[in-house]
């Protein structure tokens, strides 16, 4: 979410409590983005770990749902690559 007003909104279209992550987002603990997959939009909450890599705060389809495994799994490969390219780049300096 780039602004307050997408991360109300967000909350709004979702019936969830996303709004209430305002506080770590303007910390700098969390990110939120909205992700799409095969016409299921989804919360997605991103932390850095003690590592700092990227890893799952909180997935959450409408409602508060829990999506199916394979979707928390899709996020996982994804973010495992990220941060294995991010330690390459790392070590390369």
């Amino acid at each position: 979410m780039k602004n307050e007003k997408e991360l109300y909104l967000q909350g709004l279209e979702h019936k969830n409590c996303v709004y209430t992550r305002k506080y770590r987002i303007n910390q700098g603990l969390s990110a939120i983005y909205n992700l799409n997959l095969k016409e299921i939009d989804y919360t997605l909450e991103l932390t850095k770990n003690r590592k700092n890599q990227f890893s799952i705060y909180e997935l959450k389809e409408r409602f508060n749902q829990t999506p199916p495994k394979e979707v928390s799994l899709y996020v996982k490969n994804i973010l495992k690559e990220l941060n294995n390219k991010a330690l390459s780049q790392n070590l390369e300096t």
